[in-house]
């Protein structure tokens, strides 16, 4: 959600349903669909894996398209009055099955995704693949229509420190300008806990890595960061039929100089 603008993806549909508020009342504006580049739409549900929002941009992420099915993620412009695809990103060192767009987080001119079945460091550890928007300066060829605004540069990957085969990192993200919150889900089948890390942007680059959960925690099930807070969701722990508990925890990053 921003502002007046909502996105919400359909569960087994390859939708993406845009409302908009008017006067109060929330309108349905556009159904996104998952594009006929993509393969077998009618078997593979993971287009809006990933749904993120900011004024006239949506970013829709699916795991599963392309080729090989290691996944893209689509941005859409809000233009003439219609939501049209602008730009289509994948992993430039792509494979199957490693879910580049499960997570996505957009914060002005950056834009991270998430792959968490990537296996640098062991079977599905994960990673984030960051980008950063860059305008086309003003002598690009006027003869091109309709001229283009801009493109998406791949910038960063990032892996965690401390891994463990599973971890899939990267399968949640948080996004401010500055703040980076990337969390990793276990496998179930896997005792190592899972951890959640801030990164802080130093110029073009992001540094910083700080742990934010501690052993014992069954976090992080989501995570955001507004400003100069990151908050990690825990997840839910169901015993027989009832949930044990549920708690928020906030960070503040600590900046020197």
């Amino acid at each position: 959600m921003s502002g007046d603008l909502i996105a919400i993806s359909g569960s087994c549909t390859n939708t993406v349903e845009v409302y908009r508020r008017v006067d109060g009342v929330w309108r349905h504006e556009a159904t996104l669909t998952r594009p006929a580049w993509a393969p077998n739409p009618e078997y593979y549900f993971y287009f809006g894996d990933s749904v993120d929002v900011q004024g006239d941009h949506i970013v829709v992420g699916d795991s599963a398209a392309g080729d090989n099915l290691n996944g893209a993620v689509f941005v859409y412009s809000y233009r003439n009055r219609q939501w049209v695809e602008g730009a289509r990103l994948q992993a430039y060192d792509g494979a199957i099955g490693n879910g580049f767009g499960f997570a996505v987080s957009l914060c002005d001119d950056q834009l991270a995704v998430g792959a968490p079945g990537t296996s640098e460091h062991g079977w599905h550890s994960g990673s984030v693949y960051l980008y950063r928007w860059v305008a086309v300066s003003e002598d690009v060829d006027r003869s091109v229509t309709p001229k283009p605004t801009g493109a998406w540069l791949f910038t960063q990957k990032l892996t965690s420190f401390n891994t463990y085969t599973a971890a899939q990192f990267g399968s949640e993200l948080g996004l401010t300008g500055s703040v980076l919150v990337a969390g990793r889900s276990a496998n179930p089948f896997n005792t190592e806990d899972p951890w959640a890390f801030m990164y802080t942007r130093a110029g073009p680059t992001w540094v910083n890595k700080t742990v934010l959960s501690e052993r014992g925690d069954s976090f992080p099930k989501s995570v955001s960061v507004d400003g100069n807070f990151a908050h990690s969701k825990p997840k839910f722990t169901l015993s027989a039929s009832y949930i044990r508990y549920v708690t928020l925890r906030c960070y503040r990053p600590a900046f020197q100089g």
